[in-house]
C-alpha cells in the first residue's frame, strides 16, 4: 500500500450532528385511518431521511400499506418519500421521509473507519454510509464494471473523485494504472501530472476511442501472457510472479456526449472491452447525466449489470436504469443514491461486515473537499517525485489497421455464424473471436487490405468524414463543417472527392445524397481504386 495511513491522515476529522424531528404519531395516525394496525418499532437518523421500521398487523399484507403513499407524503409535508415493503431480507417495512437536514458524510471518516482498514478487496470503491450509518464498499475486481448515472448536481462526480482517490489511496503506481476521460475538460483536470496515468487525461472521442482500441490490444496480450504462464486470471499471474501486470482502470465521466456523436463504434469497443477485461485487470467506470435509451443503449447496459443511480428526472427513467425500480426518481440529490451491486459490502464503525446480496440498497455518498483532494494529489507527487509519466503513445497506423479489421471481422462473423449454426450466445462469441484473430493473424499472407497502412493527410481526413457521414447518415457540408471542424470550401471539396470516388451519389435536386457503401472498408477500397487509377 502507497504510505495509505500518512494520506488518509490528509482527510478532515469530524462530523456533523442534525436532530431527529419526524413525526412517529402522525404515520401510526395515517395507518388508522386506513384501518391498519401497523406498529413502528424503531425510528432513526440517516444523513437525509428519518427512517421509521414498522411492523404489519396480524393478518395485514405489506402491499395494503402501499396505498397511504400519497395520503402520507401530504400528512408529512413532502413528497420525496420512499416506502419499501418490505426492507429486502426482513420481515420489517420501512418509510423513509426527507429530513430537510442533510448531515455531510465526510470522506475522513470513511476512510479512518475499520471495514476500510481491514477489507481484503482488490480494487475497493468507497461509496458511502447506508441508512443504518454502515460503512459501504465495492470491490470493483468482482463488479467487474460499473454504469453511474443521475441528473447533474445530484453527486456523480464526486463519487467518481472518491472513487479514483479510493484506488490511489490502495495501490502504487505500479499496481495501478488509469485512463481518464473528460469530455467537460475540468472534471479529472487535476490529475494531469500523477504517474499513475496510462495516458494524458482524454477530452476527445477520436481518443477514446483509440484508447478504448489500446484496451483491447492490451487484454489480447495479457491472455497470452497467462497463456503462457498457465495462469487463470490477473491475480493468479500477479501471486506466483508479484508486480506482472498492474491493474487498469478507465473513468469515463460523461458518456453521453460520445455515445450521441459515434453510437455505434462506442457501443462496440465498451463491449469488446467488457466482455473479457476482468480477468485481464481491466475494468470501466461509466458516468452519464443522459441515463436515457439514447445514451444507455441495451447494448451498453447488458455489460453493466452493477449500477448506482443519483436523482433520475422521472419515474420511467429510473426504471429502466435499475430494471424495475422507480425509486431512483424520488432521491434527494447532494450524494443521495440508490446502489445495486452484488460486490456491495456493508459494515459497522468494528469493521463486521455482511454483503446485502440482490435488490437495492440506498447510500449517502461521501464528501470530498477541494482542499482535501489537493492536500492528497500533492503529497502523491511528492510520494513519486522521482518517477516519469509513463504515458502510452497512440497506436500507428498498421496497428489501428489490424484492430479495426478485427474488430468488424468478429462482428460480421458472428453474424454467419447466428444465422447458420443453432448454438447459444457464448459459443458462438468465442468461434467468432477464434476466426477472427485468425485472420489478422495472418493479414500480411492473406493479401487482406487492412484499412490504413500507410496513410497520407488526404486520406485520413476522408476516412474521418466517411465515419462522420455513416455515423449520422446526414452526407451534407453542415454535418462535416460541425463534425470534423472545418470550413465550408473544405467540406464542399470531400463531398466532391467522396462523389468522384463512388462513395456518394452526385447530389440530387432536392434532398440528400445516397451513400454507396455500407461501411469502412468497403469505402476504403473505393479510395485506393481510385488512386491505382
Amino acid at each position: 500500500m502507497p504510505h495509505e495511513e500518512e494520506l488518509i491522515e490528509l482527510l478532515d476529522k469530524g462530523t456533523i450532528d442534525i436532530t431527529l424531528e419526524k413525526h412517529r404519531k402522525a404515520i401510526e395516525a395515517a395507518f388508522r385511518k386506513y384501518d391498519l394496525k401497523g406498529k413502528i418499532v424503531r425510528a432513526f437518523r440517516s444523513p437525509q431521511v428519518n427512517c421509521f421500521d414498522f411492523i404489519v398487523g396480524d393478518g395485514e399484507c405489506p402491499d395494503g400499506y402501499g396505498r397511504l403513499f400519497d395520503d402520507l407524503g401530504k400528512v408529512l409535508g413532502d413528497n420525496g418519500i420512499r416506502m419499501q415493503l418490505p426492507i429486502p431480507g426482513s420481515y420489517l417495512c420501512r418509510l423513509e421521509v426527507p429530513s430537510g437536514v442533510l448531515e455531510v458524510v465526510l470522506a475522513g471518516e470513511l476512510f479512518r473507519s475499520s471495514l476500510w482498514l481491514e477489507l481484503m478487496a482488490t480494487l475497493p470503491l468507497m461509496l458511502g454510509k447506508s441508512l443504518e450509518g454502515e460503512i459501504a464498499i465495492m470491490d470493483l475486481a468482482k463488479a467487474p464494471n460499473l454504469l453511474v448515472a443521475g441528473t447533474t448536481g445530484s453527486g456523480k462526480s464526486i463519487l467518481m473523485y472518491e472513487c479514483i482517490f479510493s484506488l490511489l489511496f490502495r495501490h502504487t503506481p505500479d499496481e495501478l494504472k488509469l485512463i481518464l476521460v473528460d469530455p467537460k475538460y475540468v472534471e479529472f483536470a487535476r490529475y494531469k501530472d500523477l504517474p499513475y496515468l496510462q495516458f494524458p487525461v482524454i477530452t476527445s472521442l477520436e481518443d477514446t476511442l483509440e484508447a478504448l482500441q489500446w484496451l483491447q490490444a492490451e487484454m489480447n496480450r495479457r491472455y497470452e501472457v497467462m497463456r503462457e504462464t498457465g495462469c487463470k486470471d490477473i491475480q493468479e499471474l500477479n501471486d506466483r510472479k508479484p508486480g506482472t501486470l498492474p491493474y487498469i482502470v478507465m473513468f469515463i465521466d460523461e458518456l453521453a456526449d460520445f455515445m450521441l456523436e459515434s453510437r455505434n463504434q462506442m457501443e462496440h469497443s465498451l463491449s469488446l472491452v467488457c466482455a473479457k477485461g476482468r480477468a485481464a485487470g481491466i475494468h470501466l467506470v461509466i458516468g452519464t447525466a443522459r441515463p436515457d435509451s439514447c445514451v444507455l443503449t441495451e447494448c451498453v447496459k447488458i455489460n453493466f449489470p452493477e449500477r448506482i443511480a443519483f436523482q433520475m428526472p422521472d419515474p420511467a427513467t429510473s426504471t429502466a436504469f435499475l430494471d424495475g425500480s422507480s425509486d431512483a426518481a424520488s432521491l434527494l440529490g447532494r450524494g443521495d443514491m440508490l446502489c445495486r451491486c452484488r460486490s456491495l459490502t456493508l459494515g459497522d464503525d468494528n469493521g463486521r461486515a455482511n454483503s446485502p446480496g440482490e435488490g437495492v440498497t440506498r447510500l449517502q455518498g461521501g464528501y470530498l473537499k477541494t482542499e482535501e483532494a489537493t492536500r492528497i494529489i500533492e503529497q502523491l507527487k511528492n510520494m513519486y517525485n522521482t518517477r516519469q509519466q509513463e504515458t502510452t503513445p497512440a497506436l500507428d497506423d498498421k496497428a489501428y489497421a489490424k484492430l479495426e479489421t478485427r474488430d468488424k471481422l468478429f462482428t460480421m462473423i458472428y453474424d454467419i455464424l447466428l444465422e447458420s449454426i443453432n448454438f447459444d450466445d457464448d459459443t458462438l462469441g468465442i468461434a467468432a473471436e477464434k476466426i477472427a484473430d485468425a485472420i489478422v493473424g495472418h493479414l500480411d499472407e492473406l493479401w487482406i487490405d487492412s484499412g490504413k497502412p500507410s496513410l497520407n493527410e488526404e486520406q485520413k481526413l476522408l476516412l474521418k468524414a466517411i465515419q462522420a457521414i455513416l455515423d449520422s447518415g446526414r452526407p451534407t457540408i453542415s454535418n462535416l463543417q460541425r463534425r470534423l471542424g472545418i470550413g465550408y470550401n473544405k467540406a464542399s471539396a470531400i463531398l466532391d472527392a467522396l462523389e468522384t470516388c463512388g462513395i456518394l451519389s452526385p447530389p440530387p435536386e432536392s434532398g440528400l445524397r445516397n451513400i454507396l457503401v455500407k461501411n469502412i472498408l468497403e469505402a476504403w477500397k473505393r479510395i485506393k481504386g481510385v488512386d491505382r487509377d
